[in-house]
């Protein structure tokens, strides 16, 4: 979805000059979005540079998710602590969010989130004591 989404933002600082954020997207996305409803709240009026910016992040998100996956598919200790770590944002992000206004998907994103990072500090916890706490 992150490297979806920062196609679409390159195209769109390719293809246009200044953006208002809270108007052109809102008949696409609806607030269903949790991370690109947090970026349009933050932004009114851009130009194709800060649009840019932006698929920018979205690609490095997308990297970054990727890369976690990978260090996950093959059980390394960083990918782990990135997962649990980004998920944590996401976690904060949501709050905020259904701070602001509660919808129904913001708050299944919140709860797959929460889901998703206990079970990778459980399965850290699981690893780290058998790494380190041997019986004897």
């Amino acid at each position: 979805m992150a490297f979806g989404l920062a196609s679409v933002f390159y195209y769109i600082s390719e293809t246009s000059g200044d953006m208002d954020f809270n108007n052109s997207f809102k008949f696409i996305f609806k607030n269903q979005d949790v991370i690109l409803t947090f970026l349009l709240s933050l932004f009114q009026s851009q130009n194709s540079e800060v649009i840019f910016q932006i698929a920018l992040v979205f690609f490095s998100l997308g990297l970054l998710r990727l890369s976690e996956s990978i260090g996950l598919l093959f059980d390394i200790s960083w990918a782990l602590y990135s997962s649990i770590a980004t998920g944590v944002i996401y976690i904060s992000l949501t709050i905020y969010l259904l701070y602001n206004s509660f919808t129904l998907v913001t708050f299944i994103f919140f709860t797959l989130s929460i889901l998703m990072t206990s079970y990778l500090v459980f399965s850290g916890i699981k690893n780290h004591q058998s790494k380190f706490c041997k019986p004897n």
